[in-house]
């Protein structure tokens, strides 16, 4: 057996692990980025991998654009206090990804919200 066949195997059985949980089930990262690095390093396309283990190979393309084989982490905060301007700065708004707003901060509030650890 070749490595591609091995892992296409390996990949096939923590398939059908997920898929036994029920309707519902989501792929873990960990599968997602297996499925991702064996298009890269075989130099296969999506589609064929797709077809192979059967997940479609649109689903494939799409962990490869949302960038899944990295770990995304949960954005933070970092509390600040905020108070009335002693003079009249002017104010932004910032957005999130999630649609949260915050209004009225001052530009040096809005550096350290967006500057924080």
């Amino acid at each position: 057996m070749t490595d591609l066949e091995n892992e296409i195997a390996n990949i096939k059985k923590m398939i059908r692990t997920v898929r036994a949980r029920g309707r519902g089930y989501a792929y873990p990262a960990d599968l997602k980025a297996r499925i991702i690095r064996l298009v890269a390093d075989h130099d296969v396309t999506a589609k064929w991998v797709g077809e192979t283990v059967g997940i479609h190979g649109t689903i494939i393309c799409k962990w490869r654009r949302e960038g899944v084989a990295e770990p995304r982490r949960r954005p933070s905060f970092k509390r600040i206090e905020v108070s009335a301007a002693s003079s009249r700065e002017p104010t932004v708004v910032v957005e999130g990804k999630g649609g949260l707003k915050i209004h009225g901060l001052t530009l040096s509030q809005a550096k350290e919200l967006l500057h924080a650890d």
